[in-house]
């Protein structure tokens, strides 16, 4: 799927930034609605590049990850983690614990919603996954969205 969306995503990150696609072949699929994903990478990029300054760089990779114990209210499975990373200016913990709200932004007036995260977290919530945030005020932010593997028969 984010292959499929690569032109899409280098258009909306544009020539002022880098952008690093590094997925990890021979993934598990997913089981979720496809255009809420799209949409919610769509909006992690969109933060990301307005993050970084010129000549920043982004990344978005995916990578299978297996969880052996009950964490941050997953059950021990294996999960396709797909994370958006930026060199930007990073977020100060009371903007993370925040993060999620409906209509909170630190963009200026007119510049954002502050409803791209909160739309994130309900669908990925919804999908059974976690979504979690990395950041440090001046070091950059990812963002991990941890969605389940699709259950395959036999």
């Amino acid at each position: 799927m984010v292959r499929s969306m690569e032109e899409l995503l280098r258009g909306t990150v544009g020539a002022g930034a880098q952008l690093h696609i590094e997925l990890e072949e021979g993934l598990s699929s997913v089981c979720t609605d496809e255009h809420q994903l799209e949409n919610a990478l769509l909006n992690l990029v969109i933060n990301a590049r307005d993050a970084v300054a010129v000549g920043g760089r982004l990344r978005v990779r995916s990578q299978l990850l297996t969880l052996a114990a009950q964490k941050d209210g997953l059950a021990p499975s294996d999960y396709v983690r797909l994370s958006v990373e930026d060199n930007g200016c990073g977020m100060a913990q009371d903007v993370i614990d925040r993060a999620f709200d409906p209509f909170f932004t630190t963009k200026p007036a007119g510049q954002g919603t502050g409803l791209g995260l909160s739309m994130v977290y309900g669908f990925i919530k919804q999908a059974g996954g976690h979504v979690q945030i990395k950041s440090h005020a001046g070091q950059g932010t990812q963002v991990h969205l941890l969605l389940p593997c699709a259950m395959t028969t036999a």
